[in-house]
């Protein structure tokens, strides 16, 4: 009976220290900055802020993942494929995207192997791109803000 009550104790505990950090890691916007990193295991320095799909539809799921720096989390739910310049997210799938800056100020879609991202504004940058789900055309806009970390630009060396 001791067995059961210390395990039932041990996976509360559990619990209770998953729920918070669930909550910080969708909640904090740069995580690395507010000395969080080591307890959600986000160290993100920038992030992304007021996303904006210029073609709300309901199957169509756009979120900020600030984990580790701000990339878009999609999720299309739709019976189209979403074509973003050179990144294609089929129909029923989910991808993790990043829209760049490069050298001559165009802005270039990337899809990173992981929520970490590869660019880091000097300050804030709004980075839009115009793609098609299917054959309706949409523009996807949002901010990137640097709150505390060096910039950083693969285009840029």
């Amino acid at each position: 009976m001791k067995k059961i009550a210390f395990l039932i104790l041990i996976f509360l505990v559990f619990l209770i220290i998953y729920s918070q950090r669930e909550k910080e890691t969708k909640d904090d916007f740069a995580p690395g900055c507010e000395g969080k990193g080591g307890i959600t295991g986000c160290l993100g320095k920038s992030g992304i802020k007021d996303i904006k799909v210029g073609l709300p539809v309901d199957c169509l799921h756009v979120k900020a993942n600030n984990c580790n720096g701000g990339v878009l989390g999609i999720e299309n739910r739709c019976t189209a494929d979403l074509f973003l310049r050179d990144v294609i997210i089929p129909q029923n799938s989910y991808q993790l995207i990043e829209f760049i800056r490069d050298s001559n100020g165009s802005v270039v879609v990337l899809a990173p192997k992981g929520n970490f991202d590869s660019y880091n504004p000097l300050d804030e940058d709004t980075l839009s791109v115009r793609g098609l789900l299917g054959d309706l055309p949409l523009v996807i806009t949002y901010t990137k803000k640097n709150i505390c970390g060096e910039p950083k630009n693969p285009f840029k060396i």
